[in-house]
């Protein structure tokens, strides 16, 4: 399999969602969700033919992201605002998080 590198500003902005994100989910008890990158981001990565300033995360059935939302989504959107997301979507299937531009704003959320 091909190892793909996330172009900037997608590869930033990545880096801050994970960290965001595991700040929340490395408190829920038992295995760590599982969320895997689609959408326009990891076409970016695959063909480098765009800029992409979104990061779209699948979220597998029984992979624990649903009860991260249920439980933390509020958590989830206050950082990822904080962080800059200008538009955010969390559903049981999909996380998405939207910036302007690839400007990423420094946390200030617990």
């Amino acid at each position: 399999m091909d190892r793909l590198t996330l172009p900037e500003p997608a590869d930033g902005l990545w880096k801050r969602a994970k960290h965001e994100l595991h700040r929340v989910l490395d408190h829920l008890p038992g295995n760590q969700p599982v969320f895997r990158m689609g959408g326009g981001t990891m076409l970016a990565a695959r063909w480098g033919h765009r800029k992409s300033t979104d990061i779209d995360l699948t979220v597998p059935d029984g992979s624990g992201m649903a009860e991260a939302r249920r439980l933390h989504g509020d958590e989830i959107r206050s950082r990822m605002t904080a962080a800059g997301a200008r538009r955010i979507v969390l559903t049981n299937r999909h996380f998405v998080f939207e910036f302007a531009s690839g400007i990423l704003r420094r946390s200030k959320a617990p």
